[in-house]
């Protein structure tokens, strides 16, 4: 199992969700997950796996990254793959600064 939400400024969201971040705020990312102790977490933004952050090594079901905003809209998920690289799961996306429906 893996869920994920995103703070800033003591609002947050949980996956599925949407949150507004002024531009240059701080993003905390809390990831948990269960039965993938050993495995990778790899954060996309929009659609491609971010170059600025390194997949998370799973030692315990939480994990914690901090992320900036910048303008616009975006899209966050994430993929845990075992060790030889597999997916084993697919977290459903969070938004930042989409118009909530």
């Amino acid at each position: 199992m893996v869920d994920f939400e995103v703070e800033t400024n003591g609002v947050s969201t949980k996956m599925g969700g949407t949150l507004r971040a002024a531009p240059g705020a701080v993003l905390v990312v809390r990831i948990r997950t269960i039965a993938a102790k050993g495995s990778t977490v790899h954060l996309f933004m929009d659609g491609e796996e971010s170059s600025s952050h390194p997949p998370l090594n799973v030692k315990d079901d939480t994990a914690t990254t901090n992320l900036t905003a910048d303008a616009g809209r975006h899209s966050f998920r994430l993929e845990v793959r075992d060790p030889n690289g597999v997916n084993e799961l697919i977290s459903s996306p969070l938004y930042i600064n989409f118009p909530e429906e």
